[in-house]
């Protein structure tokens, strides 16, 4: 698991971090107006996308860690996703004749739904994630997005394209790595062969096919209502508000999408241990995990909080300082988001999808309403305090469930050492963020930190040594 761990952080790590640098980039040259254009159409896209996946690669990972007929599965998920990916392009396509926005916006718009859907098309890694080979993820992964910044670099630089070139290199990049990642699979003999033929023949859907797009509904749901109460913000505040508005916005949802690569790749090699383990060896992972998620996020909660506005100044520049008070709404959610992807996959790896479904649709209507009743007076503020309660709904409601799955180990002493180490961060990040610049500050709070984590044996890797060497001396 720590093998697959590293090879998951760095890749994904390093693959956020590029594509974080060329937005800033974006945001910094093209200004507010223009970024917050972009986000419309990356939203809409990232919809799209969503469709096009159906929760086909959550199905498909939870099977293959199963030990199930590899060749079939993977055949059965792509060919109902290309069968997605034509249907939702020729709607666009005809959505795009008819609507009377303005056509620079209208083109942005098409560019990203076909883009983003043909990476969701082409992506193969959840067959490396369902086999637990990241390496190989790893490699698709970062092959991608540096495919991706390269191209996106050299057309903003050598081309008048602007933030065409965005979706232009997306769908490049998605391609290109499409066949790499069919190469590496055949390398690994992880499948013998991929039947193109019958991925491509849209006359007749067998039952395996139909039980994979019954089984991975729920998913699908959950997944676009996840979406909805991350990014419906956006939409809403871009009906309401001005472009620039917008764009103060998604510059807060970037720097929370890189952040949430932390968990994502816990949960990623995480989810097929917990699908392949019985109940005694599931319920010490997720304990585990949970405590790691818990560590981790907290400080990044107390840390934006307290250094929002010179950390949103550091990043973007002065045009975008409006955007510090609500990015120290936003950066509280991200701790329950943390603890969510934790209690979320258990739950699914324990097929219990409706409870999963259940809260993500509560969450997202409590979002959507508050939303709508809110933004037109307060805008992105609203927005960001809506998103934070519909975390902490889902927190609340999975924990419960959980609680009665009896899968809680709840160490009072830990619980202790880890809220004594949160308020003295607190009291350490105010006294750095007071008297040394920005970039002083986080790397004197990290240091700190890592020492206080060490110190209080907080992280489970870290006070498992001691009972190892106990049990052995006995």
């Amino acid at each position: 698991m720590k093998k697959n761990l590293f090879s998951m952080a760095s890749a994904e790590l390093a693959a956020r971090i590029l594509a974080f640098v060329l937005t800033i980039v974006i945001a910094r040259n093209f200004g507010a107006s223009a970024f917050g254009e972009l986000s419309v159409a990356q939203i809409i896209g990232t919809y799209i996308s969503i469709l096009v996946v159906f929760g086909l690669n959550t199905i498909g990972i939870r099977e293959l860690a199963k030990n199930e007929f590899a060749e079939s599965i993977v055949t059965n998920i792509h060919k109902i996703k290309l069968a997605f990916f034509l249907v939702t392009n020729v709607i666009s396509v005809v959505i795009y004749l008819m609507a009377s926005y303005d056509p620079h916006t209208k083109l942005l718009v098409l560019l990203y739904i076909f883009s983003s859907s043909l990476l969701a098309v082409m992506d193969l890694s959840w067959v490396f994630n369902g086999f637990s080979m990241m390496k190989y993820t790893s490699l698709v992964r970062i092959f991608q997005q540096f495919l991706f910044v390269l191209l996106a670099a050299a057309l903003l630089y050598f081309t008048p394209l602007g933030v065409l070139a965005l979706p232009i290199s997306l769908a490049i990049s998605a391609l290109v790595t499409g066949v790499y990642a069919i190469y590496l699979l055949k390398r690994s003999k992880l499948i013998s062969s991929m039947n193109f033929k019958e991925m491509f023949n849209f006359t007749r859907f067998s039952l395996d096919e139909i039980k994979l797009f019954t089984n991975s509904g729920k998913i699908f749901l959950s997944a676009i209502l996840v979406q909805v109460y991350t990014s419906s913000g956006a939409l809403i505040v871009s009906h309401y508000h001005s472009a620039a508005v917008v764009g103060l916005y998604n510059a807060n949802l970037k720097i929370t999408i890189l952040l949430v690569a932390i968990p994502s790749i816990i949960v990623t090699v995480l989810f097929p241990l917990l699908s392949g383990a019985n109940d005694g060896r599931r319920k010490e992972l997720f304990n585990s995990s949970l405590k790691t998620m818990c560590v981790i996020a907290l400080p990044i909660s107390i840390g934006g909080v307290i250094t929002s506005y010179h950390l949103i100044g550091l990043l973007y520049g002065a045009e975008y300082l409006g955007a510090s008070a609500s990015f120290k709404i936003l950066i509280i959610g991200i701790f329950f988001s943390f603890i969510n992807y934790v209690l979320g996959y258990l739950l699914i790896s324990h097929n219990s999808e409706k409870m999963f479904l259940r809260m993500v649709i509560i969450s997202s209507v409590v979002n959507m309403s508050l939303n709508f009743l809110l933004i037109p007076r307060f805008g992105i503020i609203a927005a960001s305090a809506t998103s934070v309660l519909a975390e902490l709904i889902i927190t609340i409601g999975y924990s419960y469930k959980i609680h009665r799955l009896q899968f809680f180990s709840i160490e009072i002493g830990w619980v202790g050492r880890m809220a004594f180490v949160s308020l003295l961060f607190a009291a350490l990040v105010m006294t750095f963020n007071y008297f040394t610049p920005i970039i002083v500050t986080l790397a004197m709070s990290c240091i700190s930190y890592a020492l206080l984590v060490y110190f209080f044996r907080l992280m489970p890797f870290i006070a498992r040594p001691k009972k190892v060497l106990q049990a052995n001396a006995l």
